[in-house]
């Protein structure tokens, strides 16, 4: 089971840190009590996305967390079904 993302508002905090005021990572983890690990995982999403400050500022929760989040890519499954009906009379 996948473990639950941080606050929408505590990624803002981290991206207001670092893209609006120019503070480091390792500033902002300080200022925010949580961890290095954290906030370079935002950070990298957030550059990955090509994200700036005066575009996060203007977005909702919703399309920042998608952009910073986007869903997995679902595969196809390449393995045919098997025909249980055949299999089983066999």
């Amino acid at each position: 089971m996948a473990r639950p993302r941080k606050n929408m508002s505590q990624l803002r905090d981290i991206l207001r840190l670092t893209m609006q005021l120019g503070l480091s990572g390792n500033q902002a983890e300080q200022s925010l009590r949580i961890s290095r690990i954290k906030v370079q995982k935002c950070i990298r999403r957030a550059k990955e996305a090509r994200l700036n400050w005066s575009i996060v500022s203007e977005m909702s929760d919703e399309d920042l967390e998608k952009l910073l989040f986007p869903a997995p890519d679902v595969k196809e499954n390449k393995v045919p079904d098997l025909d249980w009906l055949a299999f089983t009379q066999s």
